[in-house]
């Protein structure tokens, strides 16, 4: 999976994932038997990279063919695999590194600082007071989207499936 950010002047920013799809080639031919997997079900299965754009609270094919299903338990599958973003985690990290070369937030009192000055500061302080491993595990809960479905590039949600 990669994650791009392209930043329009003034727009927010547009999010966009490529995801690699495996299915059923017989099954393809009628747009359907798609499925969110890193690894083959069948020797005999081809695969696909699809792009999805986040827009609200929904992701939105935007290329290749549309999809027109998602079987089983597809749907939540991809949903999980379009929502979560390590990118956003290595983001975060190199904000903070930003933050430290044009502020001295070490020495600086923390009444003084901004609100992510302040967060710098604290995990940059158990960085360095051997307590690595609270900093990093703080630095993964940064992240990931919630979005709450998936639609086809022809406007069909395919998941969460209607009743």
């Amino acid at each position: 999976m990669k994650l791009k950010l392209n930043k329009n002047f003034g727009d927010a920013p547009v999010i966009l994932v490529n995801i690699l799809l495996f299915h059923d080639s017989y099954e393809a031919n009628f747009g359907d038997g798609l499925y969110p997997s890193d690894e083959q079900e069948s020797p005999l299965d081809s695969s696909e990279t699809h792009v999805f754009q986040k827009k609200g609270d929904m992701w939105h094919q935007v290329s290749n063919h549309c999809i027109q299903g998602l079987d089983g338990d597809y749907g939540v599958k991809l949903l999980k695999k379009l929502n979560q973003t390590d990118e956003l985690q290595i983001v975060a990290k190199l904000c903070l590194n930003r933050i430290k070369k044009n502020v001295d937030v070490i020495n600086t009192p923390p009444n003084m600082l901004t609100q992510p000055q302040f967060v710098c500061k604290v995990v940059d302080e158990m960085i360095n007071c051997a307590w690595k491993q609270q900093a990093e595990e703080i630095i993964s809960y940064i992240g990931g989207y919630n979005c709450k479905g998936i639609v086809n590039t022809y406007g069909k949600v395919l998941y969460p499936k209607s009743l």
